[in-house]
């Protein structure tokens, strides 16, 4: 059994940030569950990345904790590269969850 998820977002867009709350949150869910976790952001949702993007943002108004938040919530650090990410999925050391 492995104990590493990787979420992927890639059709999440930072524009609709109320698809930003599900995989945030189950990477939070699973890191407290002492999973490795890795959210990897492409495409458009690879904007959350540049400074200042994800602190700007909040999944519901009115809610103090920005999306930035939740990424520190879910302890998100670091890079993977598309290497590393493509040798987790084929050598089965982890699941996917895509959004």
């Amino acid at each position: 059994m492995t104990n590493r998820l990787l979420i992927l977002l890639v059709n999440t867009d930072p524009r609709n940030v109320e698809e930003l709350g599900a995989p945030f949150y189950y990477a939070a869910v699973a890191a407290a569950m002492d999973y490795e976790v890795d959210v990897l952001c492409t495409a458009t949702a690879g904007k959350l990345m540049f400074n200042g993007v994800a602190e700007a943002l909040t999944i519901k108004q009115g809610e103090p904790m920005t999306v930035y938040g939740w990424i520190k919530e879910a302890e998100c650090s670091g890079v993977m590269g598309a290497a590393a990410m493509i040798q987790c999925v084929m050598d089965g050391s982890c699941r996917v969850l895509t959004f």
